[in-house]
């Protein structure tokens, strides 16, 4: 019954995907326009469902996260750093090339599409598993990746600095502020009152269909590559990735409702930002578009795949 749920929940999310491809091909939106609608998702929509997504939360059940927050930094930054190394290092990748590529394979998507996905599933307990990855994944991913992709880079001291700047102005980002200001409430035992989180609520809904629509508008504007690359990055994206996080969850013996969707969710299509880093410094821009067009397609299969694989994490 959760597979057909799950199948349910992902085909208005290709539809949408597949609007925004289609009319990005058809440039019913110039360059300004597309950049508009990133603007309210990430900076109104997205932020306000992200905090009542928090807010909803048990405080009883966000205290026992502890474990989780360590499962989610080595799933997806840990891994980022690992895949950076290799990049650099044995592959001969650019600074430039070796951090998108490595952040293509490590990031996630769970913030744009978690929203619309798995509400369905496992209800608005759902969100505050999206909140914990969007605060993971933009302080300890996105903060070192601006670090690295800065020209020319810090050295020595420098490099501390610039990495504390780079982390405090994250840190101001709503994606940031806002799911952890909905925590603080939550272990606070603060109540706000009912109309607020309504007009959040209200705002939040826009997030996920313009977020995904604007994702098709950026995969149309790259042509379709299938490189070594590529096909490399997905198996890790699709299939590594999820196999760390079911080990480590098994490690550190999670094994209640938001474990098993956190298992799920990394299995989710790679974060925006790669495609824009990739855009704004020209390069490895095709392979970041390939890259988020096939793991996207692939949540048809690998999704319902660990969500059954989930059941063994225990309850």
């Amino acid at each position: 019954m959760q597979v057909n749920s799950l199948l349910a929940a992902l085909a208005p999310v290709l539809f949408v995907l597949f609007l925004g491809v289609l009319a990005g091909r058809h440039k019913s939106f110039d360059a300004d326009q597309v950049k508009g609608f990133s603007s309210v998702v990430l900076g109104y929509a997205l932020p306000a469902a992200l905090f009542v997504g928090m807010y909803s939360v048990d405080r009883a059940t966000l205290l026992r996260q502890g474990p989780l927050l360590v499962v989610m930094l080595m799933g997806y930054s840990g891994l980022f750093v690992a895949l950076y190394a290799i990049a650099k290092g044995l592959m001969r990748y650019s600074k430039v090339s070796a951090t998108i590529f490595s952040l293509c394979m490590s990031s996630s998507a769970v913030p744009i599409y978690g929203l619309a996905v798995f509400k369905p599933l496992y209800g608005a307990q759902s969100d505050g598993v999206v909140g914990m990855v969007a605060l993971v994944t933009n302080i300890s991913q996105i903060s070192i990746a601006v670090l690295l992709l800065q020209d020319p880079a810090p050295t020595g001291g420098a490099k501390t600095g610039v990495l504390l700047k780079s982390v405090l102005k994250t840190m101001r980002s709503p994606l940031v502020w806002s799911p952890l200001f909905g925590a603080v409430l939550v272990l606070a035992n603060w109540h706000l009152p009912a109309f607020i989180i309504d007009s959040l609520k209200l705002m939040g809904s826009a997030s996920a269909g313009i977020a995904i629509f604007a994702g098709g508008l950026m995969l149309a504007a790259h042509k379709f590559v299938l490189s070594p690359a590529v096909c490399a990055g997905t198996v890790v994206k699709i299939v590594v990735q999820p196999a760390i996080f079911f080990g480590l969850l098994l490690l550190f013996h999670a094994h209640d409702a938001m474990a098993r969707e956190t298992f799920v969710a990394s299995a989710m299509p790679l974060a925006t930002p790669c495609v824009l880093f990739a855009a704004q410094h020209h390069e490895f821009e095709a392979e970041a578009s390939a890259l988020t067009l096939l793991t996207t397609v692939a949540m048809v299969a690998v999704l319902p795949a660990g969500l059954w694989l989930s059941r063994y994490l225990g309850t």
